[in-house]
């Protein structure tokens, strides 16, 4: 450093540390506008069951897209930790909403647009989830509206402006019957 040491005071600070944390080994990532959701993770020692919120492009401009606000009320939202399974999707939008799959549960969440708490988690069900990510697929129902369609451990579900539907009344023989394979 050859500055002069009264010159301190009017050069700029380095930014603040502790700040922001970088993402962890997420399974799951769907993009939301001006932010990541982050669902479920390959390190077996951090929560399976967290998403992960990004800060908001364009709040320091220093890979926000990339790093976890610490500063944050709400940087994460934990879905009952060691309850229903392992995280197994992350879907969405459907009318502006993201779901987050685990074996037996599917949430909902919702963009509030209020900074301390960005998103609303509601359980969709805690009995049905996504049996694998490759089981879940947006789609659209017989009236045209945006659905997302899986396969659970009983079946095929669908999620639209219906609410939950359960499709496989036709195909049960062959999940459920003597006729499963």
């Amino acid at each position: 450093d050859s500055a002069a040491t009264p010159s301190y005071a009017s050069n700029p600070l380095s930014a603040l540390t502790g700040v922001y944390t970088l993402w962890s080994s997420v399974k799951f990532v769907a993009a939301d506008q001006n932010r990541l959701l982050g669902f479920g993770n390959f390190t077996t020692t951090n929560k399976q069951a967290r998403i992960l919120i990004s800060a908001v492009i364009g709040s320091s401009d220093i890979g926000d897209e990339e790093r976890i606000d610490n500063s944050a009320v709400n940087s994460y939202i934990d879905l009952d930790e060691n309850d229903s399974g392992i995280a197994t999707g992350l879907a969405g939008p459907i009318f502006g909403s993201y779901f987050a799959f685990k074996d037996r549960q599917v949430w909902k969440l919702t963009p509030t647009g209020v900074t301390s708490g960005p998103y609303k988690q509601d359980a969709i069900t805690k009995s049905i989830g996504a049996v694998h990510h490759y089981a879940i697929t947006r789609g659209e129902d017989a009236a045209g509206n945006p659905a997302l369609y899986w396969m659970s451990h009983r079946g095929p579900y669908r999620w639209s402006v219906n609410g939950l539907e359960y499709l496989g009344r036709g195909v049960e023989d062959y999940i459920l019957g003597p006729t499963q394979m």
